[in-house]
């Protein structure tokens, strides 16, 4: 169960990390820093269809929304579980990320109880009840 986490805020990845401590069954954390990381990472060779995307839009380089742009342009986002994962609650944000290509937008927690739960709930969904697309690469 693979959780790849982009973002470039250390107290942020501290917290998310902390978090995943506390999940049974643990994830295995993959942790990148902006979205040309992310881009480099999808295209390393082994499939990542079976794995969790949060991804921070705002972050330097490249940002969340830019990396999910060329990730839609590439005809991959209907492969990839993106979800954006943001401080923004803000509705054109949120209608930039779903029209790109993200299946889920969520605002990030601010306490690691509610972290915690979040992932708990995350991880059953989409580890246990979702089916994944497979490549066909």
């Amino acid at each position: 169960m693979d959780i790849v986490l982009v973002d470039d805020d250390p107290d942020d990845v501290y917290l998310f990390t902390t978090a995943c401590e506390h999940i049974i069954p643990k994830p295995n954390l993959i942790v990148l820093q902006n979205g040309e990381q992310l881009l480099e990472y999808i295209d390393t060779p082994g499939s990542k269809t079976e794995q969790l995307y949060l991804v921070d839009l705002n972050m330097p380089k490249m940002g969340g929304l830019e990396a999910l742009k060329h990730i839609n342009q590439r005809g991959m986002s209907n492969m990839l579980c993106l979800i954006g994962y943001t401080t923004s609650n803000h509705p054109s944000d949120i209608e930039h990320a779903f029209s790109l290509g993200a299946k889920s937008y969520i605002t990030k927690p601010s306490k690691i109880v509610d972290l915690i739960e979040l992932l708990e709930v995350l991880t059953k969904y989409w580890f246990n009840y979702n089916h994944f697309a497979r490549s066909t690469q």
